[in-house]
């Protein structure tokens, strides 16, 4: 679940994740979620982006969006 980080963290590891492919009409998710952009690398364009990815969240959405909360393959 997507939560607050501690001070002055500006990167935390996330756990090996399990990405599979599920039709939308099909998704049946019972909690609240952030759709996390995922990038290449911490340059964040078009170019090195890769795929949205749904993260549980007790918070809004938009709490996340303004803080700029994304996922990255490389800190490089």
């Amino acid at each position: 679940k997507l939560i607050d980080s501690q001070p002055k963290v500006l990167f935390h590891p996330l756990p090996v994740l399990f990405v599979t492919a599920v039709l939308e009409t099909e998704s049946k998710i019972p909690y609240q979620t952030y759709i996390c952009p995922c990038y290449r690398n911490k340059k964040r364009t078009g170019l090195n982006f890769i795929f949205p990815i749904k993260l549980r969240t007790e918070d809004p959405a938009h709490k996340w969006t303004l803080r700029g909360v994304s996922l990255l393959c490389s800190k490089d």
